[in-house]
């Protein structure tokens, strides 16, 4: 029997809807694909996030609450200060510090920092704490560093008030019965006084602070669980991937 390709036979037509369901199929397959893949990276970023370690501060060094409040360091107008050094036994980041101050004026604004030690003594600023609002009477002040310092291990360093122009009639706290600081991550090495700078003159009055931080974190290790939840991701993108290449072969 002679045909025309216009009088084909059916089978042919039939083989192109077959081809043409099965490139349907493909293509919902690798949506499919694409979508779960998807899914499971967003999964993974959202397990890394979560198991980010949490920073807890911490006291460093300190011996607040006081005993009493009945002995102290006044300051004049002018250059000067007073400081306590300490010993590192542990690496920690130092955020801030709580010093307990007498004021009787708003516009007093001492000078605090942390300084670095050779021959015992305070020696360079390492770091500048930002000053809060004094009010007038007794309070313990936190001293904030913008930016967070890492003390190392064995190394000294000192906290240090220095005056000013504005610290005329500032009072730092102490006890009548020193109260040595102690803490889990640091030891007290000394207390320094001088009516300028360096401050190399010895005291025994140990004035009433606290030293906060936080250890260092550790690098973020990605958990198991995530690290299984982007393996499977990629492994479906990559079969997406061939899916549509395999459509694009056939079509």
């Amino acid at each position: 029997m002679k045909w025309t390709p216009s009088s084909r036979p059916n089978g042919d037509t039939d083989a192109k809807q077959t081809r043409t369901g099965t490139n349907d199929q493909a293509q919902s397959t690798a949506l499919l694909l694409y979508t779960t893949s998807m899914r499971l990276i967003l999964s993974a970023f959202v397990l890394c996030l979560c198991t980010t370690a949490t920073v807890q501060a911490d006291v460093i060094l300190g011996n607040l609450p006081p005993v009493n409040d009945s002995s102290s360091t006044n300051f004049i107008a002018g250059g000067g200060g007073k400081a306590i050094g300490f010993t590192m036994t542990t690496t920690m980041r130092l955020t801030s510090a709580r010093l307990r101050l007498s004021s009787n004026l708003a516009t007093h604004a001492p000078n605090v920092y942390l300084m670095s030690n050779s021959g015992n003594n305070p020696t360079t600023v390492l770091a500048t704490f930002q000053t809060p609002t004094l009010g007038a009477g007794l309070a313990d002040y936190l001293f904030t560093l913008q930016t967070p310092y890492d003390l190392v291990s064995g190394s000294s360093y000192w906290l240090t008030l220095a005056g000013n122009s504005t610290t005329s009639g500032l009072i730092w706290r102490a006890s009548t019965v020193s109260s040595t600081p102690t803490g889990a991550s640091a030891t007290y090495l000394g207390a320094r006084l001088g009516g300028s700078f360096p401050l190399t003159l010895n005291s025994s009055v140990i004035n009433s602070f606290e030293l906060i931080g936080f250890a260092p974190p550790p690098a973020a290790v990605p958990e198991p669980s995530a690290i299984a939840t982007l393996s499977a991701a990629v492994l479906g993108l990559g079969l997406c991937t061939r899916l549509r290449l395999r459509r694009t072969i056939h079509s």
